[in-house]
């Protein structure tokens, strides 16, 4: 999953946790993201929200479609706060850990380009509440 968002997404989140079972070394089925900028949301949401896993990763047998909501803790620092005495940051294995980046920085032009992309062209906003229609 990690391949999948890093495709567009890369540089624009600092935290990334796809929870899995130990047992088992499979995804529990959801995974959090914080972006850096609420703005990258935008376009991510568009791009994977009500996708069907199977025809986004290879050999995937999932029936199930991708739904994005917001969690409870928001910003890297609250994300942090409570991770510091969680069980699975004591972990070994680093496939399992969440990947925290602290060196992210936003650049003034995504966010800029994002803007006029949401509230300033009509084509564009069309053609995604079409999609979402869909």
């Amino acid at each position: 999953m990690l391949k999948l968002l890093d495709r567009n997404y890369r540089g624009k989140y600092d935290y990334f946790y796809l929870p899995m079972d130990l047992k088992t070394q499979c995804s529990v089925g959801f995974a959090f993201i914080n972006f850096v900028d609420p703005w990258y949301i935008l376009d991510f949401y568009l791009e994977f929200h009500c996708m069907k896993w199977s025809e986004a990763i290879p050999n995937c047998n999932s029936t199930k479609y991708v739904e994005i909501v917001y969690a409870n803790m928001q910003g890297i620092d609250e994300i942090k706060k409570e991770l510091l005495d969680k069980n699975i940051m004591k972990k070994n294995d680093s496939h399992i850990k969440p990947i925290i980046l602290d060196d992210i920085v936003v650049d003034p032009q995504d966010i800029d380009d994002i803007v006029i992309r949401y509230t300033n062209n009509e084509k564009f906003i069309t053609e995604y509440t079409d999609r979402l229609k869909q």
